[in-house]
């Protein structure tokens, strides 16, 4: 995934961020192509590893591939022209309607653990407390029948061997032509357009802020006065 310095997401962020989701698509390539499986999955932290857990069906032949690429899509939303503040006359770009979002990519080496039946069953524990508030085996299910399942699926654990995590939430205009934005996706009234809207005023703006300090200082700095151009060095050959 291509990320600009503007746009990059903190390691920690990135990772707080897709545990919190904690459903992706788990992209694989074999030599029958590519594939990809949504999935609900437990993010681990082991001292300097990451781990993430999930399962696929068995018939679902990507658990036997190796290498996958893990995308956790966060709030996302499309911005219109209207939503932004109308061009300044020295604007140097059009503005023009795009798509702001979050997402973390996790890159990582994958192996199976089919007939650990200790290691699957806490895992489909872990699943539950995840995501269920109020349902739970045995109170809601027999345990025998989540047993009688375990035969069709295969849980995995995946080292995760890189993280990449992505605001683009229009950094690129001034802190007050953000809030500007900001505003007008709140009067949508959805929930991903205010989740983004206050992902602008928590992260773009103060990253917008950063910048025109930055800028105000370099402004103050002194013109360094042009050097003469030195004449270029001519090479003598002398006969010998």
């Amino acid at each position: 995934m291509y990320v600009t310095n503007a746009y990059r997401m903190d390691h920690e962020e990135a990772l707080e961020l897709a545990s919190s989701i904690g459903v992706g698509q788990f992209v694989t390539n074999s030599d029958e192509g590519m594939e990809a499986t949504l999935l609900p999955f437990v993010l681990k932290l082991d001292d300097d590893r990451v781990v993430v857990e999930t399962h696929f069906a068995r018939v679902n032949r990507q658990w036997e591939d190796e290498e996958v690429l893990i995308i956790v899509q966060g709030p996302t939303t499309f911005i219109s022209g209207l939503d932004l503040p109308p061009e300044p006359e020295d604007a140097r770009l059009p503005r023009v309607p795009s798509m702001d979002y979050v997402t973390v990519h996790m890159k990582g080496r994958m192996r199976h653990r089919q007939h650990d039946e200790e290691f699957t069953l806490r895992h489909l524990a872990e699943l539950v407390d995840k995501f269920e508030d109020e349902w739970n085996v045995p109170e809601h299910s027999d345990p025998r029948l989540v047993k009688d399942i375990l035969p069709a699926l295969v849980a995995v654990e995946i080292e995760v061997t890189e993280v990449l995590g992505k605001w683009k939430l229009h950094q690129g205009l001034t802190p007050d032509e953000i809030q500007y934005t900001a505003d007008n996706l709140r009067r949508r009234g959805t929930e991903e357009a205010a989740q983004v809207a206050s992902l602008m005023e928590s992260k773009a703006i103060p990253w917008a802020e950063q910048r025109a300090a930055r800028n105000a200082v370099t402004a103050q700095l002194p013109v360094p006065k042009p050097s003469k151009p030195r004449p270029p060095h001519v090479y003598k050959y002398e006969r010998g």
